[in-house]
């Protein structure tokens, strides 16, 4: 598996939009995912779930304290303090897309 990175998303969003009767710059769409990524991040921070139907929800997710937890660089036990992860859940239409991959 390769590994895309964000200029690699710009330019594959660019040739799907060249079928389009619009014409967009790279450096247009790079606004454009930066501006999405960008909400979806403000509306995470503020509590909120992001469903982007057909493709999946984002959720903002509390993990518990842990008294022993445990640093796996040094094998030290350690004190986790509660805090806020981000999770995906696929949607049912991208689910059946992967499972004919």
């Amino acid at each position: 598996m390769a590994k895309k990175t964000r200029k690699d998303l710009v330019k594959d969003v660019h040739e799907k939009l060249d079928i389009l009767p619009i014409s967009l710059t790279l450096n247009q769409i790079d606004s454009c995912i930066s501006a999405f990524l960008e909400c979806i991040k403000d509306e995470l921070i503020i509590g909120n779930d992001i469903e982007l139907r057909g493709f999946g929800t984002f959720l903002l997710k509390t993990r518990k304290a842990k008294e022993n937890a445990r640093n796996f660089k040094t094998g030290e036990k350690c004190l986790s303090l509660e805090h806020k992860i981000v999770s995906f859940k696929a949607g049912k239409e991208f689910k059946e897309h992967l499972r004919e991959v």
